[in-house]
């Protein structure tokens, strides 16, 4: 399955997430998922606007959807998200409950 950057981002978020002692703040950057410094800010951005993320601080953007920064220190991915990625990868939610 080919997975746009959006679905990249959180599919990595979601994957950090599940993690006993989640760090997403030093486990996801541009590098990890290999894309672009800014098409990896915007896709941030779009997932807090629609709800799969938050906690995200986004910086000196003109645009909200095209921030320059980028700061995941309180980033969360929320059960929207989780049922997002689980329904897109069809994972039986009972398997990734901690």
């Amino acid at each position: 399955m080919d997975l746009d950057e959006k679905n990249q981002v959180l599919v990595a978020i979601y994957t950090e997430y599940q993690k006993p002692l989640p760090k997403i703040d030093k486990s996801i950057n541009h590098d990890i998922v290999n894309l672009e410094k800014l098409i990896f800010n915007a896709a941030i951005a779009k997932l807090e606007n629609e709800g799969y993320i938050k906690g995200s601080i986004l910086l000196g953007a003109l645009n909200p959807l095209n921030p320059k920064v980028v700061r995941l220190t309180k980033t969360v991915i929320t059960s929207k998200g989780i049922k997002y990625v689980e329904d897109m990868l069809e994972i039986d939610e009972k398997l990734s409950k901690n």
